[in-house]
């Protein structure tokens, strides 16, 4: 018999000092960068998003990689990635913290759809607050919550 897991995760972590430093004009290469470190681990990016100041991303895991590692390249990776083709007063930066969130398959596409619409929801204040609060740190289910 062969393993098979098959893991989910949602991760959101924010900029350095929650400073607005994903503008419009660098989202793009910034996912894009994002995604090609997911691909460079094995993980497969199924929806990324976010505001000026942090992102949302829901990941297929590879699951022989510990989520810490997965969060601690990705971030190094696409913020190495953005200063070397920006232009910028500021060094672009991670804050050191990040949440992580099990998802079930059940869900996928919730979450999905609350990662994608993250410009959207924070411009019309419809936010699940204990995902927006970067110092939480209770358990949170919220497939149902919406």
């Amino acid at each position: 018999m062969t393993s098979y897991t098959e893991s989910y995760i949602h991760y959101i972590w924010a900029t350095r000092q929650h400073e607005a430093l994903i503008t419009n004009c660098i989202e793009a290469d910034l996912y894009l960068a994002i995604s090609q470190a997911c691909a460079s681990l094995n993980c497969t990016l199924l929806a990324i998003g976010g505001a000026s100041n942090h992102i949302h991303m829901l990941v297929r895991m590879n699951n022989s990689l510990p989520l810490s590692a997965f969060a601690d390249h990705i971030k190094s990776s696409s913020a190495e990635y953005m200063n070397t083709i920006t232009d910028r007063l500021h060094t672009f930066e991670w804050h050191t913290g990040y949440k992580a969130f099990a998802i079930s398959k059940s869900c996928l596409s919730h979450v999905r759809n609350y990662v994608l619409d993250q410009k959207q929801r924070h411009a019309e204040g419809r936010l699940i607050d204990e995902l927006e609060q970067m110092d939480h740190d209770d358990v949170l289910t919220y497939c149902n919550s919406q």
